[in-house]
């Protein structure tokens, strides 16, 4: 009820209110002289001018930004109707309440000298008299004069010329630095806690709803301040079309350059909840290809600023300014994910890079449900029942695109995809990636992973004109890995193939379905840059793929409109398969997911407890926290296979069943192999390997990036029998994690 009426009178229902019942009051005061309705009328009115004079000082006083918001979009100018109809009410009751003190004698107008309009002895109309007539200053009452001449001069600024040539020029100058975000709010933001977003991506839509989402501590509604070198005019139009009037209100868009040292000050990061340095629009991969490098010399102007403050908003537990950080390409993605940022920048930034592919990779392979498949978003790639370890079927993950998010999609498979069939049965995971220019593309990313691609399954095939005219697709080139007998053979348990054609080839789409038919676990995900051409070639595979598929992913980085209008059909007027399988997925504006990070970063320290315990179940004090990045993200990664992990075994008592537990040790250690040379470790030589039991050598190794342990499972119980109990304590922990996982989010 509070709120109805608080948003009762901040609405324009009150200024029409207000209006009509100021109208009414004028007319039924011209029409009666009576004591009581003077008091009652003027009163009523005057009271709401006062009131309106009062919100409008506070707004200027303690929250410029909304009070500009009222300028723009409040229909400011029927506000000042409503002051300019209510102010002679203010100075008629003020007349009556001199009247009252003094006595009957104390009139605006002096009657002997002249004599004023109908009802001369109202307060009204005295005050009416002066108001729309300054020039009839000569005619003030007696000890009046001062009074008078103030209802004069509010009627010069209010009723006269005044009002057209300061006024309304003054809103139009405050309207284009608001419109052109130069308005710097630098009394509000000074004092005011807010949300700090750095750039005008397409994502940060996503990131305001998130955050007006989220409860805040004093139960208000946060402030956010948005920095962009964009037009700001347009961002705001854009931004604001997915905002309730309230939210809008709460909104600061500055125009700068995130590089600007200036720029970064006016941001007034000492009273920032959290910092999101995202970066400018980046729909393409031509724009702004310097993306990551800005937002790095972004991070050191904030560091810099923070380091010149001594006191901070209420930011996270260590004292550190929380700072989102967003990549937009794989390779410095990478550099970052096993090298250090500045020690220094450390104890001032408590820093959480995220990667703007790799995260939508996450989001759509990693599913959190273990039962219901009507509330998965996404199925995972084992499907919900998963892969057991006697299972003849197989994972196969198509690729059409190999663009940004199409190989962040592969990579991410080959973190997750590992199952218990391999150890039993030698049934590999199997990746293909198809695209038009895949002889180059495919040569950009094995040297990317040129260390997981050398102990790794490939071949490489193209679409050729047969002499009949018809397309064949031929395989130009198989690698298999040799050399590796000391590392226990052929041990990685995926595998690929990189195909150059499209999918508007029938043969090509002859072998897809081929291939659809020798497993139920194919997923295909068209990844194409522009949408009409994902939409196109998902709508052109042939029904029978759509039949044996466990889902078709459309990417669309602009929006999911077009796939949900087919959801949202009739049964009768589409093909069945379509709309239960065809799944949107990239959207700019749904990217950030401020809740997978935080389940992230959880998950991640739960796991780094089980590594750091030592066998009495103690966690070592110096271990206690993760300190490194490249830890840190080995922790990560484990913990998105932890459901796939749990779907592929038997449980029992909420216990893994032991022989499936033995099993899963081998899977983990699979995992971890493909893990480490994804992160750019390479395996040993036979010669390092026979001298690496020596510390020293253990040391150099680690500096050179070499792991001893990247080999098969046979081969790592030879080699060092207690490795083994790393990923014996993973799988013990696994239902204890997912358990305590549950209950939090419960």
């Amino acid at each position: 009820m509070k709120e109805k009426i608080r948003n009762f009178f901040l609405s324009g229902q009150f200024d029409y209110c207000a209006v009509g019942f100021g109208i009414l009051s004028i007319i039924l005061l011209l029409a009666f002289d009576c004591c009581w309705l003077n008091w009652v009328l003027i009163g009523l009115n005057a009271l709401m001018g006062i009131g309106y004079y009062l919100y409008a000082l506070r707004l200027w006083l303690c929250n410029k930004p909304k009070f500009d918001w009222h300028l723009i979009n409040g229909a400011f100018m029927r506000k000042v109707l409503v002051l300019v109809l209510l102010t002679p009410f203010i100075f008629a009751l003020t007349t009556l309440i001199f009247t009252s003190i003094k006595g009957n004698g104390f009139h605006l107008v002096d009657i002997g000298s002249h004599q004023p309009p109908k009802n001369p002895y109202s307060p009204f109309m005295e005050v009416l008299y002066h108001f729309i007539d300054p020039g009839n200053l000569h005619t003030a009452g007696e000890g009046t004069s001062y009074l008078v001449f103030i209802i004069a001069i509010c009627g010069v600024f209010l009723l006269n010329g005044v009002l057209i040539s300061s006024i309304v020029g003054w809103i139009d100058k405050r309207k284009e630095r608001y419109l052109q975000g130069l308005e710097p709010y630098q009394r509000f933001l000074k004092r005011k806690e807010h949300y700090v977003i750095i750039g005008g991506s397409d994502i940060v839509e996503g990131i305001v709803e998130q955050i007006f989402e989220t409860p805040q501590e004093n139960g208000e509604m946060p402030y956010i301040l948005i920095q962009t070198s964009n037009n700001v005019e347009e961002f705001r139009h854009k931004l604001f079309s997915g905002l309730d009037v309230e939210q809008q209100k709460h909104i600061i868009i500055r125009y700068g350059n995130r590089n600007v040292e200036e720029d970064i000050e006016k941001l007034y990061l000492n009273k920032a909840l959290e910092v999101y340095v995202i970066g400018e629009e980046t729909r393409t991969d031509d724009m702004e290809s310097y993306h990551d490098t800005m937002n790095m010399k972004c991070l050191n102007l904030i560091y810099e600023n923070v380091r010149k403050n001594k006191s901070f908003a209420k930011n996270d537990k260590d004292n550190r300014l929380v700072c989102y950080f967003m990549f937009e390409y794989q390779t410095t993605f990478n550099v970052f994910q096993y090298s250090e940022i500045s020690g220094e920048i450390k104890k001032r930034i408590n820093f959480k890079p995220f990667y703007y592919y790799e995260m939508w990779a996450q989001r759509v392979l990693v599913c959190k449900e273990l039962e219901n498949e009507a509330n998965c978003e996404y199925l995972p790639l084992e499907g919900i029942e998963g892969i057991k370890k006697d299972d003849k079927d197989y994972v196969h993950l198509v690729i059409v695109g190999m663009t940004r998010m199409g190989t962040a999609l592969a990579t991410q498979a080959a973190l997750m995809a590992h199952y218990p069939n391999f150890v039993e049965n030698g049934i590999r995971t199997k990746i293909t990636l198809i695209d038009e220019n895949a002889d180059k593309e495919k040569n950009f990313y094995i040297d990317r992973y040129d260390r997981l691609f050398a102990l790794s399954n490939w071949s490489y095939k193209e679409m050729v004109r047969s002499e009949s005219g018809k397309d064949e697709l031929k395989t130009v080139y198989t690698y298999k890995p040799t050399d590796c007998e000391h590392l226990g053979g052929d041990f990685l348990d995926v595998e690929w193939e990189f195909i150059q054609g499209t999918v508007a080839q029938l043969e090509l789409q002859n072998y897809i379905e081929d291939c659809a038919s020798k497993t139920h676990k194919m997923t295909i995900a068209i990844c194409k840059d522009e949408p009409s051409r994902c939409l196109a070639a998902a709508l052109n595979l042939e029904w029978k793929i759509y039949e044996k598929a466990m889902q078709v992913l459309v990417y669309n980085r602009y929006d999911e409109a077009l796939i949900e209008q087919l959801k949202n059909k009739e049964e009768s007027e589409v093909y069945s398969p379509l709309k239960n399988k065809l799944k949107a997925f990239g959207m700019a504006s749904k990217c950030f997911r401020k809740d997978i990070l935080e389940d992230s970063d959880n998950l991640a320290k739960e796991f780094h407890k089980v590594y750091c315990t030592d066998e009495d179940g103690k966690i070592r004090e110096e271990d206690a926290e993760i300190k490194k990045l490249t830890d840190y993200w080995s922790n990560v990664y484990v913990s998105n296979t932890l459901w796939s992990k749990l779907r592929c075994v038997e449980i029992e008592k909420e216990k893994i069943v032991d022989k499936d537990k033995e099993i899963l040790i081998k899977v983990e250690h699979n995992r971890w192999n493909v893990e480490k040379l994804i992160m750019s470790y390479r395996h040993l030589t036979k010669e390092e390997q026979d001298e690496a039991r020596k510390d020293s050598e253990k040391k150099r190794l680690k500096r050179e990036m070499a792991h001893l342990y990247i080999c098969s499972n046979k081969r790592l119980r030879e080699i060092d029998e207690g490795a083994i109990s790393y990923d014996e304590r993973i799988v013990e922990n696994l239902i204890r994690i997912n358990k305590d996982f549950e209950a939090k989010k419960k």
